[in-house]
């Protein structure tokens, strides 16, 4: 491929093709155009670059480029069968499916990611029960997309060279059985000690972030919040928020998250400042609250909000508040 640009345009447009093949679930690549869109919307560079020079750069990415597995594809229920995991798993997986499709800082659920639900429906402290029923979504979510991640690390390192036969076979989930049944403090006496296989080299956090990095870095901010580290005037407003969707229609606040996690799915929301995605808010409630009053709130349609706020600067569209 002939280099008609300096190698950071080349490198911008390999990072537009890559996020949007993630967006795409890793199924299908992004056609030339749309990268050729997002480049000339980002950048300025109005017919800078051409189709075919976005479609080699393509090309070239597929060569070395690899996806999740089909087994970290998106979850449904006709997929449980192939994956082996058992028919009186689905109401559990369900559950945990819908939670996941409806809070703004969790990925939808892998194929992966159910399998451990699955498995860990019957654990108590990963939110589960001794029924298999699920108490606590959030917790199962959690606990779930830990060990898929952990799976995952361990896959990988699998392909590597260096690493002897023992390490090769099963994974290593001694500590994160102990942190989920014995919390943090007496996992940590309890590897002191030698009860524990060492975990050195283990980042619990890069495999977390494997299967679910939305949700990796939403835990990291509320954990901050917690420790007193990380200050905000967040909860006086997501408090009064949460009044005036309740006063709207039940499912407001479903219909208010899943628009904020398709907005959020785009990379290009990352630039947005506070005060756009708080102003994005407040038009979308009170969009809500006319769709309810003219009869059906299902109606509403949010996506010309999302693409006026993402894309500000097309024809037709307002540009953003300063």
């Amino acid at each position: 491929m002939p280099d008609k640009f300096p190698a950071e345009i080349s490198d911008k447009v390999k990072q537009i093709a890559i996020d949007k093949y993630y967006e795409l679930g890793c199924i299908k690549w992004p056609t030339a155009k749309e990268v050729q869109a997002e480049f000339n919307d980002e950048h300025g560079r109005k017919n800078g670059i051409s189709d075919r020079y976005v479609h080699n750069i393509i090309a070239e990415l597929k060569k070395v480029v690899t996806g999740p597995s089909n087994i970290d594809t998106p979850w449904s229920l006709g997929k449980s069968d192939g994956a082996f995991i058992p028919d009186e798993a689905t109401g559990a997986i369900l559950e945990v499916w819908a939670w996941s499709v409806k809070h703004p800082s969790a990925e939808i659920i892998s194929i992966r990611v159910a399998q451990w639900v699955s498995k860990l429906r019957w654990v108590t402290n990963a939110g589960g029960s001794p029924t298999g029923e699920v108490l606590d979504t959030e917790k199962v979510y959690h606990a779930s997309s830990m060990y898929a991640g952990r799976e995952r690390m361990v896959e990988e390192l699998k392909d590597k060279k260096g690493m002897s036969e023992k390490e090769k076979k099963g994974m290593r989930s001694g500590v994160l059985d102990a942190e989920l049944m014995l919390g943090s403090k007496l996992r940590k006496f309890a590897q002191n000690i030698g009860f524990l296989e060492d975990d050195k080299g283990i980042k619990w956090t890069d495999d977390l972030s494997k299967v679910a990095p939305r949700w990796h870095s939403y835990r990291s901010t509320q954990l901050m919040h917690e420790q007193g580290l990380l200050s905000s005037d967040i909860e006086p407003r997501k408090n009064a928020l949460a009044k005036r969707l309740d006063e709207i229609a039940p499912d407001a606040g479903d219909l208010l998250a899943m628009v904020y996690k398709k907005l959020s799915d785009d990379t290009r929301s990352r630039k947005l400042s506070k005060s756009e995605l708080d102003s994005f808010i407040d038009e979308c409630v009170e969009d809500m609250k006319d769709a309810h009053k003219d009869g059906d709130i299902y109606a509403w349609n949010p996506e010309p909000k999302i693409q006026a706020l993402l894309y500000p600067n097309r024809r037709g569209r307002k540009p953003k508040k300063s």
